[in-house]
């Protein structure tokens, strides 16, 4: 089993046993010398493959590279990058929270509370979207009165790829993928917002 943690510009990563085998040696594996800061990372449930949402220098785009953990040395990039923002921002883009679904073969994506999107990748081919919506324009028009909602965690559903769980300040609640966009579905009961 590895054990795997971001340290600055690297990904450190244990071989840990039983408590009979004592590993000591630590490996890094520097993700890229453009790197200012990982901002997310995520493990597959079958722990073959990690996602590293990351910020670069002098680049106000955000960036989600895919590795291979099942190599014998080091981590191996595979498949495509997820990619979100242009040049002609003003404001950084960053991933928040990113995970995939239990067969690894889509992530949900969550962008800065300023942003405000959810995403869900088909990233294994192409990279391919398959639902995405501003979550703060959503709950706005949904519900004036909860204008403060900061939605800073996303899950995908273990039974189903469309559907999302998405949590954080003043918010609990699943999103369907309803053609391509995500939409929020109805609380069974009623939260008290105090």
């Amino acid at each position: 089993i590895k054990l795997l943690y971001p340290v600055g510009r690297f990904i450190a990563f244990r071989e840990i046993g039983n408590e009979k085998e004592v590993h000591k040696d630590m490996d890094l594996e520097k993700i890229g010398d453009d790197l200012e800061s990982i901002t997310a990372m995520t493990l597959s449930s079958n722990r073959q493959c990690l996602a590293i949402a990351c910020k670069l220098r002098n680049d106000k785009s955000a960036y989600i590279f895919f590795y291979d953990t099942l190599q014998t040395r080091g981590l191996k990039r595979i498949g495509k990058m997820i990619h979100e923002g242009t040049t002609t921002d003003t404001e950084p883009k960053q991933f928040i929270s990113i995970a995939f679904s239990p067969e690894a073969k889509h992530i949900a994506v969550l962008t800065t509370i300023k942003d405000g999107k959810a995403k869900i990748y088909e990233w294994k081919r192409d990279t391919r979207e398959i639902a995405a919506n501003s979550w703060s324009t959503e709950l706005t028009k949904e519900n004036k009165a909860n204008t403060n909602a900061e939605i800073t965690k996303i899950s995908i559903d273990p039974t189903n790829k469309d559907q999302v769980f998405m949590s954080g300040k003043n918010h609990a609640r699943m999103w369907r993928n309803q053609g391509g966009l995500l939409k929020p579905i109805p609380p069974i009961v009623k939260l008290d917002q105090s």
